[in-house]
């Protein structure tokens, strides 16, 4: 019997919303790896996950763009994803996790973090926050 690979709920309120997804841990192997990548070989754009980042790694160097979205984890740091950050074209962070990756207490000062490592900043929520270098 076949099973979903991700299973995933939203919940919608009048100025909030919220994700729960479950999926089975996945295994990364090294053929694991070449699999994604001959699965995401000549695509001009991917989304990224961690787990993958040689994946990532060539697909950088041969120019794909890619966008990286954490969703929220309690442990999220620039640390944590710094390797991911650096090689990113984008990021896209809500305001609660532009906030908890960088440390910081405004999202003007979370934007100005995250510059460190994009030309163009976009944190999503409400009253929406674009910055650019």
């Amino acid at each position: 019997m076949l099973r979903p690979v991700v299973l995933s709920s939203t919940m919608v309120w009048e100025h909030d919303r919220s994700f729960v997804s479950y999926r089975d841990e996945v295994e990364i192997t090294a053929g694991v790896l070449e699999q994604v990548y001959e699965s995401l070989s000549g695509a001009k754009v991917v989304d990224m996950h961690e787990g993958f980042l040689d994946v990532y790694q060539k697909l950088h160097r041969e120019g794909t763009l890619q966008v990286f979205d954490t969703g929220w984890s309690d442990d999220l740091s620039i640390d944590k994803y710094r390797e991911y950050l650096q090689i990113a074209d984008y990021y896209v962070p809500n305001q609660k996790e532009a906030l908890k990756i960088t440390g910081e207490i405004t999202i003007e000062n979370a934007a100005e973090r995250l510059s460190e490592f994009f030309n163009d900043v976009i944190i999503t929520g409400p009253g929406w926050m674009s910055s650019e270098k």
